[in-house]
């Protein structure tokens, strides 16, 4: 079964198997790189999006994999550490990894990829995915940052401390990584299938920020349940503040 960028596989009456994954490509230190950035920020970040999307559903990872499209040595092994660096930022430095690298043919580009493999309760699925409702309140926590605005924004970007005290609040609804498709994009996702839009706030009506990608997870849309606005503020306050409200859901006319 397929939940947003998310498989689910049943793997008993309980619990189903969570699959998310993420690719980096032509972002690193080989010569025809796009972007160059060190290799272990490359890794680091590709490990984000994966645990970002399990996370947000409230999933619990339990192992990965990396594959490398160049050489194990040197790149598969700096973006190896900067995989460990990021799981042991999440809390999660003790799962399994395993991986593959190509060996046999050079490369003049980057290409890093990874899949994390984690577990959720059925029963938690079901109130994690629950639709959204006319009057909620809709938030972005961090800014949606790509290319070499990450690296000079690290503030910016949401930590994993801020995921998990939304995913565990009363306050909160529904929590999505914003991803390349920008905060529009994961809107459409979040109101698919109802007869609800986003009656913005002026100030972001025309705002540049909802089309502009998200890159390696920098910024999550939060869902709060209606009538909790101040009680979820005060809640993230002392976690993260860079919390920006971008209006409420109403039924499209």
């Amino acid at each position: 079964m397929k939940f947003r960028d998310i498989t689910l596989v049943p793997i008993t009456a309980e619990l189903y198997m969570a699959i998310s994954c993420d690719v980096a490509a032509s972002i690193g230190e080989k010569p025809n790189d796009v972007l160059c950035v060190s290799t272990k920020m490359t890794g680091a970040y590709c490990a984000r999006v994966a645990l970002m999307e399990l996370l947000a559903l409230g999933a619990k990872p339990q192992a990965l994999i990396h594959t490398v499209g160049n050489e194990f040595n040197p790149t598969g092994k700096l973006s190896l550490e900067g995989i460990r660096e990021e799981l042991s930022r999440a809390g999660y430095n003790h799962i399994e990894i395993n991986g593959s690298s190509e060996e046999n043919m050079d490369t003049s580009m980057t290409a890093i990829g990874v899949t994390l493999l984690g577990s959720i309760r059925k029963d938690s699925f079901k109130v994690r995915c629950q639709a959204v409702e006319k009057g909620d309140s809709l938030y972005v926590v961090g800014s949606p940052l790509v290319g070499r605005a990450v690296i000079e924004r690290p503030r910016d970007i949401v930590p994993y401390e801020a995921v998990s005290a939304m995913v565990h609040s009363s306050c909160v609804r529904d929590v999505l990584p914003v991803g390349s498709r920008g905060i529009s994009g994961e809107m459409d996702t979040l109101l698919m299938g109802t007869s609800l839009r986003c009656h913005y706030l002026p100030e972001w009506e025309h705002s540049a920020m909802l089309t502009q990608s998200g890159g390696p997870a920098t910024s999550v849309l939060v869902v709060v349940h209606q009538g909790q606005d101040d009680t979820f503020k005060a809640e993230m306050q002392s976690i993260y503040p860079t919390v920006r409200k971008l209006g409420t859901l109403s039924v499209e006319e």
